[in-house]
Parts: structure tokens; sequence; C-alpha cells
């Protein structure tokens, strides 16, 4: 009997215990894979307040930096954006169309920006600040994965902006010159992010342009109009001004 009984409380005691390895669970949570915002997207942003949807191309580089440009009215969205899983978001700053103001009559302010991506297919989601808001969806653009050189941005290339025709030439060590034909002058650099991928950093001094005058930085790719790099968008800024640019290779 007492062997029963010291028997019994053996087990009742490694049973409170969790003994025999039975008695608990341990749980593991699957660590959460960060999708990439990398890409060239192209698609639009459709705000709910004007009831107006414009056609933009966005740029993302590795790091998380991007740029989403309207060549149709010279509006970007600049920031960087944190990715956790599919979900995205970011402050950003809104350069508003050019010649305009956003509804609550500023041409440059903050927003908020956050959705959802699909890596290398889609990116869906909402924005809202200086008085508007909307949604967005754009898609991927497989020209995203072609490799990026100095020596492949090299060249000629000239554009239109604000009625003047700017003609730029970059050299084969990232170097930028050029002018138009409103009397300003232009000089700067271009540098790869991963030569793996087609996106540039761009930084340009504008001078002899007025109000326009300024240091600039932000992204720059290759497109395709007719042939493989034969076109060149540029999206940079500053804190005051914003510059969208389409240029062909001459």
């Amino acid at each position: 009997m007492k062997r029963f009984l010291v028997l019994f409380l053996m087990v009742a005691f490694i049973s409170a215990c969790g003994g025999g390895g039975g008695g608990s669970s341990s749980s593991t949570s699957t660590p959460v894979t960060n999708q990439s915002l990398a890409g060239i997207w192209t698609g639009s942003f459709h705000s709910t307040v004007l009831n107006a949807t414009y056609n933009v191309t966005g740029l993302v580089s590795e790091t998380n930096i991007f740029r989403f440009l309207s060549l149709s009215t010279g509006g970007q969205y600049s920031g960087i954006a944190s990715v956790t899983g599919a979900s995205f978001s970011s402050t950003m700053t809104g350069y508003s169309p050019t010649g305009t103001t956003f509804p609550n009559g500023t041409a440059v302010t903050s927003f908020k920006v956050s959705g959802n991506v699909s890596q290398g297919v889609a990116l869906t989601g909402t924005y809202s600040g200086g008085g508007d808001a909307g949604t967005f969806a754009v898609n991927f653009n497989n020209a995203y994965n072609t490799p990026s050189s100095l020596t492949i941005i090299s060249g000629n290339w000239s554009g239109t902006l604000n009625g003047s025709t700017i003609n730029v030439a970059i050299s084969d060590s990232g170097i930028v010159t050029g002018s138009s034909t409103s009397g300003c002058t232009y000089s700067g650099n271009v540098s790869t992010i991963d030569i793996n991928y087609n996106c540039y950093n761009i930084t340009i001094t504008a001078s002899s342009c007025g109000a326009s005058s300024g240091n600039y930085s932000g992204l720059a790719t290759l497109t395709e109009t007719a042939k493989q790099y034969d076109t060149l968008l540029v999206g940079v800024s500053n804190a005051e001004n914003s510059v969208v640019m389409e240029a062909h290779r001459q």
C-alpha cells in the first residue's frame, strides 16, 4: 500500500511538472517573408476627391526608395516604404501637377500611403494627403529585370519640359551635362544601384532656371519605345520643386 501511494504521488508530481514529454507543447511561429516592392510599375492613381484618374509609372529601388511619376501631368510622389509580409506603408511627399495645387492649396505636401504587394506582379493600395485621397493599382514591368550599367545609360538624350527642349549627355563614367532652349544648364551624376536591375540614382544641379534652379535628386530608368534602352525616364525633386521627364536617345 505504501509503495502504491509513493508511486501515485511520484506520477502526479511528474505530470504536474510536464514530465514525460507529453504534458507541454511549444509553438513555433513561421518567420514572415517580406515581399519585394522593387520594380518598374505602370498603372494609375484615382482621386476619389477630384474624380480623376492619372496614369503613372512607379520606380522602386532594391532599398524601397520609390518615385511615382505622371508624365501627362508632371506630378510626382516620392518616399521610402516599409514592408511587412505583403503589406507596405510610407509617408511620402507629393508634388502637384505642373501649374496646379492639391485641394488644400499646397503644391508640395505630405501624404500617407499603404497597400499590398504581390512581388513581381502588382501593387494596390490607398493614399491620402493635401486634401486629396484615392486608390492606386500598378502592374510590374519586366524591363526592371534587365541589367544596369553606366555604359548602357550613357549617350545623348533629348526631351521636353514645360515647353522647352532639354538636351543631356551622360558619359561612360556617369557625368551628366546639358542645357535647355530656355537657357537652363544642367550638371550632375548617374550611378547604378544594383547592376542586376534597371534602376539608377541620379542627381542634377539646374542653373540659370529662375525659381527652378537648385539641386535635385531621384531615380531614373530605361524603357523601350522602339528598341531596348532607347527611352530615359527621370523623376527628381528637392524641397520645393519636382521634375518628371522622358527623354529619347539621339
